[in-house]
């Protein structure tokens, strides 16, 4: 990962474990730690002073809103001209400076209260929304003054929510792109995610020249001997219009998604002319008025009487909850999602339960709920119930999906055991 400091150069963490500053200017490199010495820290973060005299390593990461340094340490990096400005860092809510590694920090605010007032870094709206990170001060280039923002939540229900920020599109084989600009705006370090190789681009503002950092050569020839997944586009009338396609067996169809696909799973298995046998939703959003009002009121106004109430009513997949009486349905949400809170999902738990639509819950064997290996889904089994199956992924948020085994084996069995009258016989 890299990350661009405020010279003519960025610092990344190597290949070979080394952290290492890449001057873009002389072409040259030069290792501010060691392997040996990171991984002995036990970091799994690492910050680098603009000087390059100092390192902030950060462990035990906790994710709440932001990223919660529970531990941090900064080692002493010899130098003979070694300086050291100032640092900062919120506490509390609270902002706090020091003068010196060793040195007593200094309270800068006092009135930071939780969930509430913020001085020095952003509640939830302006994290995702505005300034897209979660610091909200900014230091002088001198390093003698400091500006920061303080965010007054007092008044505002306390429901932490997360949207999605698009990258920029630059090819067909690159349309999800970061950007990290050097300070001075003389160079940007340009990250294609895909759909191709990611690829990492060093780019030279003035003259527009490119470097290559990291072409992933080898990844690439390795796939290149395997069979890889293409994507075609065709058009299909709507209406079950896919079951004529000669190749789809409509017995062995269903249809799923993720979030916002959740929420148009849920609806597609809820229409009266149902066209899918089964569905799976992963956190899915059930009703408008649970999701943030940044996101929900900007596309559709308010929910009161007199303003977009019916909107809002036509958009909830609680008012179709009859329909569901004969659909199959797996429903999956992590009870730590702060993006579609789990509320959401619990509302349609409870409409269900209302309605006396059937359903079970799986649950996981004590240890085995944040394990990925095989050997965890050794420890879960599907249960097999009436038409609705619920999955609960303890302490996981809203972007486990792609990284969880367990989850990827719970929708193969669902579909072949559950949702397709033809078992699976290879």
């Amino acid at each position: 990962m890299l990350f661009v400091v405020d010279v003519d150069g960025f610092t990344y963490n190597a290949s070979s474990g080394d952290i290492v500053f890449y001057n873009v200017m002389t072409n040259t490199s030069q290792t501010i730690m060691e392997a040996s010495e990171f991984v002995k820290s036990g970091a799994s973060k690492f910050y680098v002073s603009d000087d390059l005299q100092f390192v902030l390593l950060a462990r035990d990461v906790v994710k709440v809103k932001v990223e919660i340094f529970l531990h941090s340490q900064i080692p002493d990096i010899p130098h003979k001209d070694r300086k050291f400005y100032a640092q900062s860092f919120v506490y509390d809510n609270d902002l706090f400076t020091q003068s010196a590694p060793d040195s007593i920090a200094t309270r800068l605010t006092t009135t930071g209260q939780s969930e509430q007032i913020f001085n020095g870094y952003t509640d939830w709206l302006y994290e995702e929304e505005i300034l897209l990170q979660p610091s909200a001060h900014w230091w002088s280039p001198d390093s003698t003054l400091i500006c920061y923002a303080v965010f007054n939540d007092t008044d505002v229900p306390h429901s932490y929510h997360r949207a999605v920020v698009g990258g920029w599109i630059d090819g067909p084989q690159c349309q999800y792109v970061t950007a990290r600009v050097s300070a001075s705006g003389h160079f940007y370090v340009l990250a294609c995610l895909g759909p191709d190789v990611p690829r990492y681009t060093l780019v030279d503002h003035a003259s527009n020249t490119l470097s290559v950092l990291e072409d992933n050569a080898a990844l690439r020839e390795l796939l290149a001997t395997k069979d890889l997944p293409t994507k075609e586009f065709v058009e299909v009338p709507i209406g079950g219009g896919y079951k004529k396609l000669p190749h789809v067996d409509a017995s062995r169809s269903a249809i799923w998604g993720w979030s916002y696909g959740g929420f148009l799973t849920l609806h597609a298995l809820a229409n009266e002319t149902n066209v899918f046998p089964c569905g799976i939703a992963g956190a899915p959003l059930t009703d408008r008025r649970f999701y943030d009002t940044t996101h929900s009121e900007r596309f559709m106004g308010l929910a009161g009487r007199d303003d977009n109430r019916s909107g809002y009513e036509r958009a909830s997949v609680l008012n179709k909850i009859e329909h569901f009486r004969n659909r199959t349905l797996l429903l999956i949400h992590g009870t730590a999602d702060d993006n579609v809170h789990f509320s959401s999902s619990a509302q349609l738990i409870s409409a269900l339960t209302e309605a006396e639509i059937q359903f079970r819950v799986q649950s996981c064997c004590s240890g085995c709920v944040h394990v990925i290996t095989h050997e965890a889904t050794r420890c879960c089994h599907l249960i097999q119930i009436h038409l609705f199956s619920l999955q609960v992924y303890p302490d996981l948020n809203h972007y486990f999906i792609g990284r969880n085994r367990h989850l990827a084996r719970l929708m193969t069995d669902f579909l072949f055991n559950e949702c397709w009258t033809q078992k699976r016989t290879d």
